[in-house]
This record gives C-alpha cells, sequence and structure tokens, in this order.
C-alpha cells in the first residue's frame, strides 16, 4: 500500500507479472484503513501491516481466482466489508471535488465551503498528506494526464488544463511529479499499463460472459 509519495516512484515488473491497483478517492482513506492518511505519507507499507491475517488470504484467494472479473468481486468485497462510514464532513469534500474539477485558487474554494485557510490546510493534511495547494497541482496534473490519455493520437501541448499559467509550467510540474515531460508520459502510456484506464477490455469481455 503506497500513499502520497514526495518524489515519483517506479514500478518495475517482469515479463508476465499482474497486479491489480485500487486507487482511493481523496479523504476516503482514513475510512477504509482507520488510520489517518497523514501516517502513510512517503512509505510503502504490506497490507499484513494494515488488515493482518485477512490480507494474506485475500491475497492468496485472489493469486489462485481464475478470472479478473472474480479477482475484482473478491477485492471489492473485502474493501467494502472494512469501510467506515465517514462523520459528517461535506465542506472537506466539497473542496476535495472542487479542487479535482475546477480551476479554483484555494481562497476561492475556502469561501465557497465556510472554512478559513488554516482549518482547510489541517484537514487537508489529515486527510490527505498533502497541502491544499499541493492538492491543487496534484489535481491539474491528473486532469491535464487524462485528457492526454483519452486523445493518445494529439500532441500533449493542445491538452492544458486552466489552471497552469503556460506550457513551461506545465512541462515544470510533470516533470516534478513523474519524472517525464508530458511527451515522454505520452509515449509510456501507450504501451504501458497505467492508472487512468477506465476499464479493461479484457475485464469487461469476462463480466459480460459471466
Amino acid at each position: 500500500m503506497a500513499a502520497d509519495q514526495s518524489r515519483p516512484i517506479q514500478l518495475k515488473i517482469e515479463p508476465g507479472f499482474h497486479f491489480f491497483a485500487v486507487r482511493i478517492r481523496a479523504g476516503m482513506g482514513e475510512h477504509l484503513l482507520g488510520m489517518p492518511i497523514s501516517e502513510l505519507a512517503d512509505r510503502i507499507v504490506p497490507l499484513e501491516a494494515v488488515w493482518g491475517r485477512e490480507a494474506t488470504v485475500l491475497a492468496e484467494q485472489i493469486t489462485t481466482a481464475a478470472l479478473d472479473s472474480a479477482r475484482v468481486r473478491l477485492l471489492n468485497r473485502f474493501l467494502q466489508q472494512r469501510l467506515i462510514p465517514p462523520t459528517e464532513r461535506r465542506p472537506l469534500v466539497a473542496a476535495f471535488r472542487f479542487l479535482e474539477a475546477e480551476a479554483l485558487s484555494i481562497t476561492d474554494v475556502c469561501d465557497r465551503v465556510g472554512l478559513s485557510q488554516r482549518q482547510l490546510e489541517n484537514r487537508f493534511r489529515r486527510a490527505t498528506a498533502n497541502s491544499p495547494v499541493r492538492f491543487r497541482q496534484l489535481a491539474r496534473l491528473r486532469r491535464t494526464i487524462k485528457e492526454i490519455l483519452q486523445n493518445q493520437n494529439e500532441r500533449p501541448a493542445q491538452f492544458v488544463d486552466d489552471a497552469y499559467f503556460d506550457q513551461s509550467q506545465v512541462i515544470h510540474e510533470f516533470r516534478r511529479f513523474t519524472n517525464l515531460s508530458p511527451m515522454e508520459f505520452q509515449a509510456l502510456a501507450r504501451r504501458s499499463a497505467h492508472f487512468y484506464e477506465l476499464k479493461s477490455p479484457v475485464l469487461a469481455h469476462q463480466t459480460n460472459s459471466g
């Protein structure tokens, strides 16, 4: 399990290696793991350290399942059983969604959700291990990445998010967070699996067939 990292990490995958990845929405990790995400920042933690023997059993079941669709069902059921209902915290959730979807300033977000900048800072750090400013930077990077991936035959320069000042800022942040330029990222995504695929064609076929 990897929480927010201050530096990019690279997965080294051997031929024939198969893996699943679960992306937890911003601010929801605490309700799934039972601890603040800030405690896991810059760490890669074995699932057994969080869920004990149950995580080992899950890994064995996923390994022996015949189809990806069956593996997804096992994993989904396991996570749903451990989900802790969130307490009332609408302002924070609203702040996440505003920053994920729009090119807003932190001041604008505070005004919309009714929190001071100090309150927003404290809640963001506990829930995401990020400041609101860094969360905003990551959110605009993700929006740009999705546009690049959905338009593989177009030049990345066409998909600059409104939250960036110019193309040079895009390139700077891409290198800062991924160690790649936008064009290098696009070239790598064309030949590699990534976490932004909406649905695996193989999984879709298995699901429809089953």
